[in-house]
């Protein structure tokens, strides 16, 4: 899957790393859309990163909506 998606853009991305992960770790990153704002174009992001189901990262993103999507 791509991030932020399609007809989307970045604005800002935070991290907080709770704990260090390991080479070989098997990370699965969970991304969950907590607003959205129309008027304004913009999408708010949880994210969370885990390590055998234990958190080891938690952010938030804000991303713009594209005005013209298709067109790049």
């Amino acid at each position: 899957m791509e991030l932020p998606g399609l007809g989307t853009y970045y604005r800002s991305q935070e991290w907080k790393f709770l704990k260090p992960t390991k080479i070989g770790d098997e990370v699965v990153v969970r991304v969950t859309i907590t607003s959205i704002n129309r008027k304004r174009r913009r999408i708010h992001l949880l994210t969370e990163a885990r390590v055998s189901g234990e958190l080891i990262a938690t952010g938030k993103a804000r991303v713009g909506i594209d005005d013209y999507p298709y067109a790049h």
